[in-house]
């Protein structure tokens, strides 16, 4: 006889939200790198050698815009990773608090799968304690 915890209505709430952020990452991750392909940036968010060329050829009118504009793009990407990285740091926490909550009810499982044996074995010696005394009543009986 095992003890089954019905956790399926608390799993689905939080199964939701946790695929309501995860998708939210990967929305944030899609924006972040469409928005450094089309600036010219290749994957390691270098500026690539073609946008560097052009920029350095409209004169230094144009390389100011274009300097004042890599800056900004990079705020922008600081606050982007900035967001990213603190979705998955509350990701992590809650990665960690549901990994305390399985531990605790594995513990709780195990104890009372224990407190089911402990039962067993004292009910065992009852029925022979029972059972001893039944057979002492038919002698002195």
């Amino acid at each position: 006889m095992a003890l089954k915890v019905k956790s399926s209505d608390t799993d689905e709430s939080s199964d939701d939200k946790d695929s309501k952020t995860k998708s939210y990452i990967t929305w944030q991750f899609k924006k972040f790198m469409k928005n450094a392909n089309a600036k010219g940036f290749d994957k390691d968010c270098r500026q690539s050698s073609s946008s560097q060329s052009k920029s350095q050829d409209k004169g230094k009118k144009d390389s100011r815009d274009g300097e004042e504009e890599l800056v900004e793009s990079k705020f922008e990407k600081m606050d982007e990773q900035d967001n990213i990285h603190t979705t998955y740091t509350k990701l992590y926490k809650v990665f960690k608090k549901r990994e305390k909550l399985y531990g605790l009810a594995t513990k709780m499982l195990n104890n009372v799968e224990l407190e089911r044996e402990e039962l067993s074995t004292k009910f065992d010696e009852a029925n022979q304690i029972i059972g001893a005394l039944r057979f002492k009543n038919n002698f002195v009986g």
